[in-house]
């Protein structure tokens, strides 16, 4: 008798695709361009011969152009995010100096209510 709630999985045939992956972005891209060069390049016989269809170089430059607009988009969002980070922190900086003088000029002059009344729980 056989456990049907366990099934039987295929094993792949390595090709060393997981260590593939493992490689840095910029070292799977260029090889991936390299390779696509190398297949443009060829006579199309041979890649018949390998069982490549010319469709699938096609593809296959497709996809390779779509992640370097997509690297490309990403770099300039990353370039952007950081002008805008430093130029949050100055606008908080400022933000930062105007309340803590601001809040001086009112414990200053005010009593212990009225500095509740502004959100300033300190002890006198």
């Amino acid at each position: 008798m056989t456990d049907t709630t366990t099934t039987e999985t295929k094993k792949e045939p390595t090709t060393g695709s997981k260590r593939f992956q493992h490689r840095n972005f910029h070292t799977r891209l260029g090889l991936a361009q390299f390779l696509l060069r190398e297949l443009q390049g060829e006579e199309p016989q041979n890649l018949v011969n390998f069982g490549i269809q010319s469709q699938a170089v096609t593809d296959f430059e497709t996809a390779v152009n779509k992640v370097i607009g997509t690297d490309k988009k990403q770099e300039e969002t990353k370039a952007l995010l950081k002008t805008l980070t430093a130029q949050f922190q100055e606008e908080m900086d400022a933000v930062d100096a105007m309340y803590i003088t601001l809040k001086k000029k009112i414990k200053a002059e005010a009593d212990l209510v009225t500095w509740k009344k502004y959100g300033f729980a300190d002890k006198q």
